[in-house]
């Protein structure tokens, strides 16, 4: 568990069969998003872990953020690490991590995002593919 907010980054134990609302209890929100990363280096067919961060995180009152890695976006909220693996079938299956708390606690930045971040965050932005200008 990542919690920008206490800057602390600490292991759980959470269910075999890990369900959302579990999910949506230990990160106390309502919606989250998935973000896949990568422990060694790219390229890589699969990423070897997900990030499981608050998709709503940047609209509560006095956020706190942290950077993971070679991901240059700030995340917003609670954040919850897990491996990923694969059953028979190649469905997906949220497993351990491989990375040691230690190495995890290496990756996380806590940091204060610039208003020209945030404005990336929260606003979308269209161009057009031949010219690469903002429509």
């Amino acid at each position: 568990m990542i919690d920008p907010t206490t800057q602390t980054v600490k292991p759980l134990l959470v269910s075999e069969r890990l369900e959302l609302p579990e999910i949506y209890r230990l990160l106390d929100c309502d919606l989250i998003d998935v973000v896949d990363v990568s422990s060694g280096p790219a390229p890589r067919q699969q990423s070897d872990h997900s990030l499981y961060v608050d998709d709503e995180g940047l609209f509560k009152p006095e956020p706190s953020y942290f950077r993971l890695g070679d991901h240059s976006q700030p995340f917003a909220g609670k954040a919850l690490l897990l491996g990923n693996g694969w059953n028979p079938d190649q469905t997906h299956m949220d497993v351990s991590p491989t990375l040691t708390l230690a190495e995890l606690c290496g990756m996380v930045a806590w940091c204060v995002p610039s208003q020209r971040e945030l404005d990336k965050l929260l606003c979308w932005e269209f161009r057009d593919l031949r010219t690469g200008e903002v429509l």
